[in-house]
C-alpha cells in the first residue's frame, strides 16, 4: 500500500497530506496509549491503512475526544481532591476558632482572678499598715504604762522602807 500514490501533495509544503495524517495519527495514538501491534501500529491503525480520508478524520477526532475526556476526568479528580482538602482546612479553621474563643475566655477569667487577687492584696497591705500603726500606738501606751507603774513601784518601795 503506497500512501503517496493515493494522495495529492499539500499545496504549502509539497508533502503528501496522507503522510502527514498518518504521522499525526501515530503520534496521537502513541500519546493515547492504545494497544500496539507487532508492527508498531495500534489495532485501530488498520482503519488508517485501509480507510478513506473521512474515516481517518473520524478516527483522529475520536482520539482527540478520548484524550480530552481523560484530561477532564483527571481535572475533576484533582478538583474533588482540592474540595476535600478545602473542607478539611475549613474544619481545621473552625476548630482553631473554637480553641481561640476558649483560650480568650480562659485568659479573661485569669485576668479577672488576677485583678481580684490584686485587690485582696491591697486590702491585706492596708490591714497590715493599720495593724502596725495600732501596734506602734500600743507600744507607746505600754511604755507609758510601764513608766507609770515603774514610778508607782519606786514610790511604793520608797514608802515601804
Amino acid at each position: 500500500f503506497d500512501w503517496r500514490a493515493r494522495s495529492t501533495p499539500h499545496p504549502s509544503s509539497g508533502r503528501s497530506g496522507a503522510i502527514r495524517t498518518r504521522t499525526r495519527a501515530r503520534v496521537c495514538t502513541a500519546r493515547a496509549g492504545g494497544v500496539m501491534s507487532a508492527a508498531g501500529y495500534r489495532q485501530e491503525d488498520s482503519v488508517l491503512q485501509h480507510g478513506g480520508f473521512q474515516e481517518q478524520i473520524v478516527y483522529g477526532c475520536k482520539l482527540l475526544q478520548e484524550t480530552c475526556i481523560r484530561k477532564v476526568q483527571d481535572r475533576e479528580k484533582e478538583l474533588e481532591k482540592l474540595r476535600i482538602e478545602a473542607d478539611e482546612l475549613w474544619k481545621q479553621g473552625e476548630g482553631l476558632r473554637d480553641r481561640n474563643s476558649a483560650l480568650e475566655a480562659e485568659l479573661s477569667e485569669s485576668r479577672r482572678r488576677n485583678s481580684d487577687q490584686l485587690e485582696q492584696n491591697r486590702e491585706v497591705v492596708q490591714q497590715v499598715m493599720q495593724l502596725r500603726a495600732q501596734m506602734g500606738k500600743l507600744g507607746k501606751f505600754r511604755q507609758k504604762l510601764e513608766g507609770a507603774l515603774g514610778d508607782e513601784d519606786h514610790s511604793d518601795h520608797s514608802v515601804g522602807r
